[in-house]
């Protein structure tokens, strides 16, 4: 934690020091345990995190979209935000065991995921289908998902094909990935770029029709685009880290899920949690999820942004969360998600 501002007589009894202090965390005599999952392209790398006591819970926790780390960190960035590490920490205190991991092609799994134009959605949901298996061997009770961001849709998709206690949908998106993605590009980019945009993810869009699972989407929704999507558009330099062609295979396989009607198809519990303050994923999303899942325990916490920080509409708290590691996660949401797994008290629907 930050040093206090001291006034000047203070500081000259007391001069400054560099040396960091670490403010204890609330988990105490909690256990971290080093966890390898071989695949067939490379090990996964992951952290079993258990409470001082036996656990009373089990957990596994995925990782929303792009680079990001067991922690919820981007990696490559210098500086992050520990999210889902204080929330492994939170969920500890209340006595439940968690298994979180770095996700195929990202920090310590990098290895595995070196292709990237090989890598699908498909990949992801099979790696936590995998960790999910090894957590059932660690645990002395009933597992359950928590799945933050895109990692929501990942802990459906598992809960779709394994039985499991309960799943948490954190900031998980209700709405197809390219609707959310021209949305978010909407005010970012100029208007020759958005264009270019637009006929990509057309293209994209086009191509996800056709599959062979019959995972497909309604025609209407093709209207949104007005590209002639017959061929693949050029991927402009200013828009290559987001829409490269090593990624095309993963958006089109991403583009083919539908989060809302899926998510309506689980018939365990299921907690949907959101924040007020969430720049990522819209309110819109939040009711949509609700409203395809009615007898699901609904939270909306005031003030939380999309890495689970408490924000209360500061735009300077906002930016800073992204990049302090120290800022803990919003406590009501700890409480809650806790109170969800250990089947206590119900929460009170806010949809």
């Amino acid at each position: 934690m930050a040093r206090p501002k001291r006034p000047t007589h203070a500081l000259e009894k007391h001069p400054a020091s560099r040396e960091r202090v670490s403010k204890k965390h609330v988990c105490q005599g909690y256990q971290e345990i080093e966890e390898v999952l071989q695949t067939t392209t490379g090990a996964l790398y992951g952290s079993l995190l258990l409470p001082a006591k036996a656990p009373k819970a089990w957990v596994l926790i995925i990782a929303g979209s792009g680079a990001t780390d067991r922690n919820g960190n981007t990696s490559g960035q210098v500086s992050g935000n520990n999210c889902l590490r204080y929330l492994a920490l939170g969920l500890a205190a209340q006595g439940i065991a968690s298994l979180r991991y770095d996700k195929r092609g990202v920090a310590a799994s990098a290895a595995a995921g070196a292709n990237e134009s090989a890598l699908n959605f498909e990949h992801y949901i099979d790696d936590a289908k995998a960790w999910c298996a090894a957590l059932r061997l660690r645990a002395t009770g009933p597992v359950s998902i928590v799945g933050h961001s895109e990692g929501a849709q990942i802990a459906t998709r598992v809960a779709e094909k394994l039985s499991v206690s309960s799943v948490v949908n954190l900031c998980g998106a209700g709405r197809a990935l390219d609707e959310i993605l021209l949305e978010q590009l909407r005010d970012k980019l100029s208007e020759p770029l958005y264009k270019k945009a637009e006929d990509i993810l057309a293209y994209l869009h086009e191509l996800s029709l056709h599959n062979q699972d019959n995972r497909k989407v309604k025609p209407k929704l093709l209207r949104r685009f007005s590209a002639d999507v017959s061929t693949a558009p050029d991927v402009p330099p200013e828009l290559h880290h987001l829409l490269k062609k090593s990624k095309h295979a993963f958006y089109v396989s991403r583009m083919r899920e539908r989060p809302d009607r899926e998510l309506g198809t689980l018939r365990c519990p299921v907690l949907i949690a959101s924040g007020d303050a969430d720049i990522q994923v819209r309110e819109v999303d939040y009711k949509k999820l609700c409203r395809a899942k009615p007898d699901a325990q609904m939270l909306r916490v005031e003030g939380m942004n999309h890495l689970l920080k408490s924000v209360a509409g500061d735009t300077h708290l906002q930016y800073k969360s992204y990049v302090e590691p120290s800022m803990p996660v919003d406590k009501q949401l700890i409480e809650s998600v806790a109170a969800f797994l250990l089947a206590e008290k119900p929460l009170k629907n806010t949809c």
